[in-house]
């Protein structure tokens, strides 16, 4: 039995995301998401890795799409694990962004090709024989599905609450947190202070499952231990990004990231 998720931080970050949680109770588990990444990347693995690998009806898949303000690039070696660039959302940094927006940005043109990426994707699943789960980061269906180029509006009908909106719902407290200079996950650098960051914290991941992903799979969740820690445990709320935690060792998460794919 086999689980590959797909996504961008919110599916692999300075901490255990879901997919790390739930990727616990399976034989085998592949995360295919890279922090930064945007929708075209994420549907280029998504056929990468259900091609190369052999998926049966025992299997399960859960792509997280993410916002449509992204420029993903593709280039050998352009990263030292990897060669996607991942730069994530375009208006949260300068750089290689500020030249491509004033030559080429359009949001309507980005919010049509996005839509067909997740389209694609989806079509794409519902030729295999595995349980899958369609999701995102922020809400992308009702940034997306009333547009007028979308002629498949059903393809949202089925959409796991995105993880952010939930994050909202139940207060998600902002986790300060003291990062390292550089993490392997990421494309850019984080500064030695602590920071307030908005990402979801393990407790309210564990919750996501366990009230959205889960009933959406029809998995049983209830022997994962370390999912089941963070549902009755609210510490690492403040420590989540030391790698020496107690737990993490219990649970066997190390942090440590490994690429998949071409």
């Amino acid at each position: 039995m086999k689980l590959f998720t797909f996504g961008c931080s919110y599916t692999n970050y300075y901490w255990p995301c879901w997919s790390d949680l739930l990727g616990y109770q399976f034989d085998d588990f592949q995360n295919w998401a890279i922090s930064g990444l945007g929708n075209n990347a994420i549907m280029q693995r998504v056929h990468e890795a259900l091609t190369k690998n052999t998926i049966t009806k025992d299997d399960y898949v859960v792509v997280q799409f993410t916002d449509f303000n992204r420029i993903d690039i593709h280039s050998m070696g352009i990263l030292p694990f990897g060669n996607w660039r991942a730069g994530g959302n375009i208006w949260m940094k300068g750089g290689v962004e500020e030249p491509w927006i004033q030559q080429t940005w359009n949001e309507e043109s980005y919010m049509y090709m996005n839509h067909n990426y997740i389209s694609m994707t989806i079509n794409f699943l519902k030729s295999l024989e595995c349980k899958w789960a369609i999701t995102s980061s922020v809400d992308v269906p009702a940034l997306i599905k009333e547009q007028p180029f979308v002629h498949n509006k059903e393809i949202y009908d089925n959409w796991v609450t995105p993880i952010q909106s939930y994050s909202d719902d139940v207060k998600s407290p902002e986790i300060n947190v003291t990062y390292k200079d550089q993490d392997p996950i990421s494309f850019f650098s984080k500064r030695k202070k602590v920071e307030q960051d908005k990402h979801p914290s393990i407790s309210t991941h564990a919750n996501w499952i366990k009230n959205c992903l889960a009933p959406a799979l029809d998995i049983n969740i209830d022997k994962n231990e370390f999912l089941q820690h963070y549902l009755t445990n609210e510490e690492l709320d403040v420590n989540m990004v030391d790698k020496n935690n107690l737990f993490y060792t219990k649970y066997k998460w190390d942090g440590k990231f490994q690429y998949f794919g071409f």
